[in-house]
């Protein structure tokens, strides 16, 4: 325990002269107490950071044994209009029980925010229909318009259930159908509205993969008969022989046959 604590207190050491060096304390870096060399690191700290135009605050709490064998207490403060912040934080908690411990997780952390958050004007501005500047009485065609999609999605792995919860959660606010199967290969197969689907896809890359790839992609006009196949978004769990980490593709195969979808499973797997 003691050289555990050793060990975590000199970590705290190292990101906080990480952090004083990237970020003007006082301006940027917010100290709850009084810096003082003779006593431990402090803990409890905030981080402002400007990120696509906007201002966001990282607030920061250490355990002690941060980041040896505990990971640290964090909260994203964000303007409500722009964000949504309650999934932002959950999802930011997730990337975190993610990363292995044994090292300073802050600074991956806020990297990570920068990735997330700057991808959030392009999807509203393609939501709203802001971006962009057309000359007077015009009015730019989008492509996706009056089509319908179906992206097929596989990754590496997808155990987090913070992350599962997002890859479902995501799809049923947007009105999206499919499914999920979490575990290794992680497959994600989404259907709907074509330019709803793309901004899923924008969503769903900004969270935290180790290998992630759009397989496929088909898109119709929405007048094609019988081309939307799930009725809602669903996870199915598949475990390969009481592995629940491993998925049993076989029983993928099996949901895709029963939805007329049989014919795309090579392609999704590369077999």
């Amino acid at each position: 325990m003691a050289d555990q604590s050793s060990a975590a207190t000199e970590e705290q050491y190292n990101e906080l002269d990480l952090m004083t060096s990237m970020y003007k304390p006082g301006l940027e870096l917010f100290f709850v107490g009084e810096l003082d060399v003779d006593v431990p690191p402090p803990r409890n700290y905030s981080v402002k950071l400007e990120i696509a135009g906007s201002i966001v605050e990282l607030f920061v709490s250490l355990p002690a044994l941060y980041p040896v064998v505990q990971y640290p207490e964090i909260r994203l403060s964000a303007d409500a209009d722009e964000f949504d912040v309650t999934e932002l934080n959950a999802h930011l908690r997730g990337w975190l029980l993610e990363q292995e411990l044994g090292f300073p997780l802050i600074s991956q952390l806020i990297e990570h925010i920068r990735e997330v958050l700057e991808a959030y004007p392009a999807r509203r501005r393609s939501s709203d229909g802001s971006g962009g500047s057309a000359s007077s009485g015009e009015t730019a065609k989008n492509p996706r318009e009056g089509m319908l999609a179906r992206m097929w999605i596989l990754s590496h792995h997808m155990y987090s259930q913070a992350k599962r919860h997002d890859v479902v959660k995501r799809a049923k606010a947007a009105g999206l159908a499919g499914f999920s199967t979490p575990g290794k290969p992680a497959v994600i197969v989404i259907e709907g509205d074509a330019q709803l689907v793309a901004e899923y896809w924008a969503f769903i890359r900004t969270l935290s993969w180790h290998k992630i790839t759009v397989m496929e992609e088909e898109v119709v006009p929405v007048s094609t008969p019988g081309f939307l196949k799930f009725a809602g978004f669903k996870e199915w769990c598949f475990d390969a022989g009481g592995d629940h980490k491993r998925v049993d593709v076989s029983e993928v195969r099996k949901l895709l046959e029963a939805h007329d979808l049989g014919d795309h499973f090579k392609n999704l797997y590369c077999i």
